[in-house]
C-alpha cells in the first residue's frame, strides 16, 4: 500500500497505527446502505402506519391493551394474555412508545417498524463483517427482507408475538455464539 494511501490514525499503547482510506469509506457506506433500507422499511410499512384499519385484528389488539396495561402500571405480563406459551416481548417494547405518542394503533406499529430497521441493520452489518460483502452487496441481500412483499410486510409489522422477533433474536446471538456464558445472558433476557 503506498504512502498516499495511508493516513495516521491515533496512537495505540505507545505504537503508531496507521488506518488506510478506505475504511473510512467503507464505514460510510455501511451508514449510507443502512439508511437505505431504513426508508424502504417505512416505504413498505407506511400504509400500516397510516392507516389502522389495515391488517388489524383482535390478537393485535391484545397486545396493545398488554401494552397499555403496562404503560399505567396497572399489570405487568410476562406472557402474553390467553396464551401461556408466548412471551410478551412486544407489548414490553411498546410501553416507552405508549409513554411518548399514547396509546394507538399507530404507536403500536411503529415499535414493530423499530424493530425492523434494527434487523435491517444487524443483517446488513452482518453480511459485512462475517460475509466479507460490501455494505451495497449486504443491501442487495438484505432485500427479502428490507423491501418484502405486501403480504409479507403486513406480517412483519403484525403485533400478535413471533412474526419479527425471531429475526432480531437470531441476529443478536450470532456475534456472541461462540461466548456460552453471553449467549446464555443475552438468551435468559
Amino acid at each position: 500500500m503506498s504512502a498516499a494511501r495511508l493516513r495516521f490514525a491515533p496512537a495505540g499503547q505507545g505504537r503508531a497505527r496507521f488506518a488506510s482510506a478506505g475504511q473510512g469509506r467503507t464505514a460510510r457506506e455501511l451508514w449510507i446502505a443502512i439508511v437505505i433500507a431504513w426508508a424502504l422499511i417505512f416505504a413498505r410499512s407506511i400504509v400500516y402506519l397510516a392507516y389502522e384499519q389495515s391488517f388489524f385484528d383482535s390478537d393485535q389488539a391484545i397486545t396493545g391493551l398488554m401494552a397499555k396495561h403496562l404503560s399505567e402500571g396497572r399489570a405487568f405480563p410476562l406472557f402474553m394474555y390467553g396464551q401461556s406459551y408466548m412471551l410478551a416481548v412486544e407489548a414490553w417494547l411498546t410501553v416507552p412508545i405508549f409513554w411518548i405518542a399514547g396509546p394507538t394503533v399507530a404507536a403500536m406499529r411503529l415499535t414493530l417498524i423499530l424493530m425492523n430497521c434494527a434487523v435491517a441493520a444487524l443483517l446488513i452489518a452482518g453480511f459485512w463483517k462475517w460475509a466479507g460483502l460490501r455494505p451495497w452487496y449486504g443491501l442487495v441481500a438484505s432485500l427479502f427482507f428490507v423491501f418484502a412483499p405486501p403480504f409479507t410486510s403486513a406480517h412483519l409489522v403484525e403485533a400478535g408475538g413471533g412474526n419479527i422477533e425471531p429475526f432480531l433474536y437470531v441476529l443478536l446471538l450470532w456475534p456472541v455464539r461462540n461466548r456460552p456464558f453471553l449467549f446464555g445472558a443475552l438468551l435468559a433476557v
